[in-house]
């Protein structure tokens, strides 16, 4: 009867619990970033079209990040999903870590920008780039 639950519950989301999902969120969570080109040559067992649309759920309900690079190249990385407004990461550009900041200030930053710039910030998925302690101190 459990299993017969879950089943339907898992259909009206929309969404199964699927071997190929797991290995995805698997090798995602182990990875600093990657392409989506990454994913398709180390799992070969994964069709193409099956990655692109866990990707893009994975997108949408927060629990990767999209990093557009040099020549135009989509880094993803996993992070933790979080329930606040601003989406500003700390990106090391050492380690290739990334760090989800949830500061009070960042509503103030916003307003600044928009009443001394006449500019509206954008705070979803914000990276800026710098070195983390744990990049610090080995360089002490």
């Amino acid at each position: 009867m459990k299993i017969i639950f879950k089943l339907v519950m898992y259909m009206v989301k929309g969404e199964y619990k699927t071997k190929q999902r797991e290995t995805i969120v698997n090798y995602i969570k182990n990875a600093n970033d990657f392409t989506i080109k990454d994913l398709c040559m180390n799992l070969v067992d994964i069709g193409e079209t099956t990655i692109y649309r866990e990707i893009n759920k994975l997108l949408k309900d927060g629990y990767l990040i999209k990093i557009v690079g040099e020549n135009n190249t989509s880094k993803y990385q996993y992070i933790d999903k979080c329930s606040c407004d601003n989406h500003m990461y700390l990106k090391c550009t050492k380690c290739g870590k990334m760090f989800h900041v949830d500061c009070s200030l960042l509503n103030g930053l916003k307003t600044h920008v928009k009443t001394e710039h006449n500019f509206v910030m954008s705070m979803d998925n914000l990276v800026v780039g710098g070195t983390c302690s744990d990049c610090t101190k080995k360089v002490d």
